[in-house]
């Protein structure tokens, strides 16, 4: 299936939130405007259009919600658009901004988060440190992986920093990207 993003809005997301881990990019529900039916992730959006989402109806939707936890309904559904991404701010509020807005504001809370993060570990306070990283991480920071790594080391555990170094290497999601 392969539908226009203008004939969509955004009505949720799929995914259960931790408020320690936002800002965080979530995956969208989309509606087919004017009816009932609805697109669910896992799907796939390439340039103006959603290919291969699970169908179903807002019935179907609500019941994922009730019985998994795993979606939230937005209040006002959204207008679907082009190069846009659905995310999660620091104050636990859903923004549908484009990808341009979104990567300047992640580059905003991670350089906050770093300060942060020098402040916390020039004092020795590694879970403050830890805290402020958390922050950069949720939003898909390979540097704020890699000092994440650096602070295990530092606290004698590098088992752990191995695993974060290695998640480091995830690439991040480009212009088309599945959900």
């Amino acid at each position: 299936m392969r539908e226009l993003l203008s004939n969509l809005e955004v009505i949720g997301y799929a995914d259960r939130l931790n408020p320690e881990l936002v800002p965080t990019f979530v995956p969208p529900v989309f509606r087919v405007v004017g009816t009932d039916q609805v697109l669910m992730p896992p799907l796939r959006i390439v340039d103006d259009h959603v290919e291969s989402p699970i169908t179903g109806t807002m019935k179907d939707f609500e019941r994922f919600i009730a019985v998994t936890g795993n979606a939230t309904a937005l209040d006002t559904p959204i207008p679907a658009k082009p190069k846009h991404v659905l995310w999660i701010d620091e104050h636990l509020q859903p923004r549908y901004k484009t990808q341009k807005v979104v990567r300047e504001r992640v580059k905003q809370l991670e350089q906050e988060a770093f300060r942060q993060f020098e402040a916390a570990r020039v004092t020795g306070d590694f879970e403050a440190a830890q805290l402020a990283l958390g922050l950069a991480i949720s939003m898909s920071s390979r540097s704020a992986l890699l000092l994440k790594a650096k602070v295990f080391e530092l606290q004698g555990e590098p088992d752990m920093a191995q695993v974060v170094r290695e998640a480091a290497g995830a690439e991040p999601a480009g212009e088309d990207h599945e959900c």
